[in-house]
């Protein structure tokens, strides 16, 4: 008998070792084609377009194109189709795709404003539940279409679009242009209570691509004096005061991150330039650090640049007087002078409070402008003040009574800045001129 059992599991485990072993299983990578974005736009008669950019990896490797960037073409293929779900059109597009299509190295989800205004959550809601999905995947929404704004993008450093878009993203993040932006953020700040999203918004700059389509009829080599004095856009009073695609630039790539699209639960409902992104940052507490340009007090048409960071955390006090509430911001923030086109001495102490005061009163009239446009125009709590009310409840119900969205429009909130700057960049006085210097 004991024999017997001995043998039945030597058997067991023999037959275990011999179907278990192998690669029965396995997925070569020369079979799949690798997606790195994803396009969505809304279609006629309640349909949808769904855009897929996939990598040509030898093009990528250099084995087209000289192993430079900036030709799309050559780089990914770009499909279209239109359809009732996005699944569906994914198994539609591994009949004319001679690979099989793979979600597990994307970055990017492109959505259209015009869907983005009609409402996010069944299309993040189908996409998430998909097991190749990232939700680390970044989340911009295009002014106009996806499918335009992914078939123009023309990276020039890069050579993968997708790889170009995650380090333009990076970028406008470190500098607070642009908000930090993924599906899971998204998806979690569209269930709350205490706060709404801020995506990435994205857009082409037609100016640029005027001038590319002109230069193609052309004679590339020809000098031409006049590009820097025709068809740019009027510069605002700040450098960063502008859109994704209305920037005046000339040159490079004509696709931009710039400023955020505002949600209200999963619609857009506005947008908001890059220095108004900064301010909402600053207001959360959530900036990192960035350049800041005011008007020299001391010389008219001449501007001071400032490298500004948090001092000490941003201080919120919000306190609740019946139905009302009153909500107190003070922002500290430090850095230096890391610019100037004036002539003054900064290294007197008068001299470098007056431009304090004049930083503070610049940020501070932006905050304060921001927290209006934002009661008033949006009505969306963007800045997240909400997840400060719930710590005045005690209970779940009494939060979800408290009906913070409905509260925030009608909320008094102010908002102060103090700023010190401590250095003065790597001059102790301004450059004088030849005349000056012979002035005794």
């Amino acid at each position: 008998m004991y024999y017997t059992k001995l043998i039945l599991v030597v058997a067991l485990l023999s037959l275990c070792t011999v179907t278990t072993g192998g690669c029965w299983g396995r997925t070569e990578v020369d079979d799949l084609a690798f997606v790195t974005a994803i396009g969505l736009d809304r279609g006629e008669d309640n349909s949808l377009y769904l855009t897929l950019q996939v990598t040509v990896p030898r093009a990528v490797a250099g084995g087209e194109g000289g192993g430079g960037g900036g030709n799309n073409n050559k780089t990914s293929l770009i499909t279209t189709m239109r359809g009732k779900s996005i699944l569906g059109l994914i198994d539609l597009a591994n009949t004319f795709i001679d690979r099989r299509l793979s979600f597990v190295h994307g970055k990017v989800l492109i959505i259209g404003e015009e869907l983005a205004r009609e409402g996010l959550t069944p299309y993040i809601s189908e996409l998430v539940r998909f097991h190749e999905i990232r939700r680390t995947m970044f989340l911009i929404i295009a002014k106009g279409t996806a499918r335009e704004f992914i078939t123009k993008n023309k990276p020039v450093l890069e050579q993968n679009p997708a790889k170009d878009l995650e380090m333009l993203t990076l970028a406008g993040e470190k500098t607070g242009l642009i908000p930090t932006s993924h599906i899971h953020r998204f998806l979690v700040e569209m269930q709350s209570l205490g706060e709404e999203s801020l995506v990435i918004l994205a857009g082409v700059n037609e100016r640029e691509q005027s001038k590319q389509e002109n230069e193609s009829n052309e004679n590339k080599y020809e000098d031409n004096d006049n590009i820097l004095h025709s068809g740019l856009s009027p510069i605002t009073k700040s450098d960063t005061h502008y859109i994704a695609g209305s920037s005046p630039s000339v040159g490079g790539n004509p696709v931009e991150l710039l400023g955020a699209a505002v949600f209200r639960k999963d619609k857009m409902v506005g947008e908001i330039t890059g220095e108004e992104m900064r301010y909402v940052l600053y207001l959360k507490g959530a900036f990192k650090q960035g350049i800041t340009i005011i008007e020299d007090p001391f010389a008219d048409g001449k501007f001071i640049a400032a490298d500004l960071r948090f001092g000490r955390p941003v201080q919120i006090r919000l306190t609740r007087n019946g139905s009302k509430f009153h909500i107190k911001i003070l922002i500290t923030l430090e850095g230096g002078l890391i610019g100037s086109q004036g002539e003054e001495d900064y290294t007197n102490p008068g001299i470098l409070k007056v431009i304090e005061r004049q930083l503070s009163t610049e940020i501070e009239k932006g905050c304060n402008n921001i927290i209006e446009k934002a009661q008033t125009l949006f009505l969306a709590d963007i800045f997240a003040f909400g997840n400060k009310a719930r710590r005045l409840t005690t209970t779940w119900q009494e939060w979800l009574d408290l009906n913070w969205p409905e509260k925030f429009p009608y909320a008094e909130i102010e908002a102060s800045v103090k700023i010190e700057l401590r250095r003065t960049g790597l001059l102790f006085r301004s450059p004088q001129t030849t005349a000056d210097s012979n002035n005794p």
